[in-house]
């Protein structure tokens, strides 16, 4: 009996420190050496971080301004078909003249690293910073709707 204490608490701390590390480290760098442009000619870390959202149904861009000063925005038009992810497309620069680009080959990538970006050094007084960040999450519902498409393949 006076075994299975110390065990026990031993076993109850790591179920405690172990998540609460991994949930509290800080990620790796971002490396953007290896990806499209705009991101591979940003100077890390930038100085400056904004969100931005257009009035035509959820279109949402971020802008970034490097150690250099560069300007580079992507722009994340809103997918109106009524499919499960609302962001299939990105582009290079604000609405007024991304539609003239041709899209980034991985708004999945370009997604992920402006949200990072935003999340590290975006300012979250910003009235559009975590409007922006929730337009990029998606609802539980979607989530629920894709288990359910993903279970309907699994069993036919």
């Amino acid at each position: 009996m006076k075994c299975r204490k110390p065990i026990i608490l031993i076993a109850a701390a790591v179920l405690v420190v172990v998540p609460l590390a991994l949930f509290l480290r800080k990620p790796a760098p971002l490396d953007l050496s290896k990806d499209e442009e705009p991101f591979r000619s940003m100077v890390l870390p930038p100085k400056l971080v904004q969100a931005g959202y257009y009035m035509d149904g959820g279109t949402v861009s971020i802008r970034v301004t490097d150690q250099r000063g560069a300007i580079r925005s992507v722009t994340f038009p809103f997918d109106h078909d009524g499919v499960i992810t609302s962001y299939k497309s990105a582009f290079e620069g604000d609405i007024d003249n991304c539609r003239n680009k041709p899209p980034l080959k991985d708004p999945a990538r370009a997604k992920a690293i402006m949200v990072r970006l935003l999340k590290d050094y975006g300012d979250k007084h910003d009235e559009y910073y975590e409007f922006t960040l929730r337009k990029f999450s998606e609802p539980p519902s979607e989530v629920g709707e894709k288990i359910y498409r993903e279970a309907r393949k699994i069993f036919k």
